[in-house]
């Protein structure tokens, strides 16, 4: 695993995957947001998600959070501002959303 780092004792192993859990954490809770704001009333959990739309979910919530960070919250509070990552979308977002919402709604609306 090479985003894990070898660690040189038990509480720096403990350290880190505290901090992964609390982004996880972090991010399950904007993906939730984002699920329930495009998809009212419906599916109980992630795990009815169909793969693409699933996909197109995960892709507007990071789009939301690199535009939350980016574009607002670093221009509030410029001591937060870092170099800036690249960001890169699915060029063919607005397909892959059109392409999920019908899908969901031919098996949902059955």
């Amino acid at each position: 695993m090479a985003h894990v780092p070898i660690f040189k004792n038990a509480e720096d192993s403990k350290e880190f995957f505290q901090i992964f859990q609390d982004v996880v954490n972090d991010y399950d809770r904007c993906f939730s947001i984002v699920r329930k704001t495009m998809l009212p009333g419906t599916l109980a959990d992630n795990s009815d998600l169909p793969g693409d739309l699933f996909t197109v979910l995960n892709d507007i919530t990071n789009n939301l959070l690199y535009q939350t960070r980016h574009n607002i919250f670093e221009k509030l509070h410029p001591e937060y501002k870092e170099e800036d990552d690249v960001f890169i979308p699915h060029e063919s977002l607005k397909e892959k959303v059109k392409e999920a919402l019908d899908e969901f709604h031919k098996e949902y609306d059955s």
